[in-house]
């Protein structure tokens, strides 16, 4: 009788944990009550463009900041960024204001919930939006449609590897990024088939045969460095960096951070566009 009920102590235990898991999951992967306020008409930096993506019910927002020099005499290459999940395109936009000064146009991707945009976020969701932003962009007469790089930040790498999936782009540059959800998720003792957003990041990987720039910090308390070398084991054409700092403290290192994608989009050709 007592084995019996504690039987069911366990069970009702285990259903109640697995309904929290299931119900709050999102708010951990997508936590926008911690997100900074944004101001109803955004600062927009020099040379930016306010995009809204008709989503049905909702709109969702991008910036496209045009690359110095470019028109539609002279288009060039495209990067489309998706940022962390503890971010907006607002503070992102400054950080990749090094891509414009060198002739490289930005498209930067909000998430459906996410500051101004409307909607619920969920991977299925967001990543329908960057496929939607894609279409837009290389539909411009200063982009070179040949040219579109996708970058992700940390949970906008598995974002912008959905993307992949969809629209391939001419490279990609993986920051801080994670093996797949399910994968992070085991190593906090949660079973990966209860994740409701997986984003498996290394299965795409593994099917696309582009240029992948990873970089990692060693020591990431967020996401262990082990994604990213795994990541990079697992790209055709990878490159890595590992750097000697945490999870969102990559880009502290300026010169070399910026240096390392400087140097990679050389390497495709991106920066001789013309």
């Amino acid at each position: 009788m007592l084995l019996k009920s504690v039987l069911i102590s366990l069970f009702i235990g285990l259903a109640l944990l697995v309904s929290i898991i299931c119900v709050g999951q999102r708010s951990i992967v997508f936590p926008r009550h911690l997100l900074p306020s944004v101001p109803k008409v955004p600062d927009v930096p020099p040379a930016t463009e306010q995009i809204w993506l008709q989503r049905g019910q909702f709109s969702v927002e991008a910036w496209f900041m045009v690359g110095r020099g470019r028109t539609p005499d002279s288009p060039g290459p495209v990067v489309i960024f998706a940022h962390g999940n503890g971010e907006v395109i607002d503070s992102a936009a400054m950080s990749l204001q090094f891509y414009v000064n060198r002739g490289v146009s930005v498209a930067a991707l909000e998430y459906r919930g996410y500051g101004r945009s409307g909607g619920s976020p969920s991977q299925d969701g967001i990543v329908r939006d960057g496929v939607a932003l894609y279409d837009q962009i290389v539909e411009r007469a200063d982009v070179d449609a040949r040219a579109v790089i996708f970058h992700g930040r940390s949970l906008g790498g598995g974002v912008v590897c959905g993307m992949a999936r969809e629209r391939q782009p001419r490279a990609m540059i993986l920051e801080s990024t994670f093996t797949s959800l399910r994968a992070r998720a085991s190593e906090m003792w949660i079973p990966g088939i209860l994740v409701r957003d997986p984003f498996d990041n290394l299965g795409v990987v593994r099917e696309l045969n582009i240029p992948i720039l990873i970089m990692h910090g060693v020591h990431d308390e967020i996401i262990s460095v082990s994604h990213g070398t795994a990541l990079a084991d697992a790209a055709r054409d990878g490159e890595l960096h590992l750097w000697p700092t945490g999870h969102n403290d990559l880009a502290s290192h300026l010169e070399r951070y910026q240096g390392a994608v400087i140097r990679f989009l050389d390497r495709l050709g991106a920066l001789r566009l013309h």
